[in-house]
């Protein structure tokens, strides 16, 4: 049986355990709006196997999100965006 993907939006400040409740399938993805900080599978399966606290809001398990360079850049170009974006 194939499932659809829902894809649902909520606040950074929603509890952790509501947020969990609405990955019923693989395909599912919740988005938090913003512009710095993410939420990987990686997150939430972190939250669930250290058994962390899910009445925190979702915002206290988010992370920022991955810088990329180009691939030819410069050693010198990647410290001066890692310094323009207080990395």
């Amino acid at each position: 049986m194939i499932s659809s993907c829902r894809v649902e939006f909520v606040s950074c400040d929603t509890h952790t355990e509501d947020v969990l409740a609405r990955l019923s399938h693989a395909e599912d993805a919740v988005l938090v709006p913003g512009p710095d900080w993410m939420l990987t599978t990686k997150d939430v399966m972190h939250i669930i196997n250290e058994n962390l606290d899910l009445s925190a809001p979702i915002r206290d398990y988010m992370h920022p999100p991955v810088l990329t360079m180009p691939p030819f850049n410069q050693a010198k170009h990647a410290g001066r965006n890692c310094v323009m974006n207080a990395v």
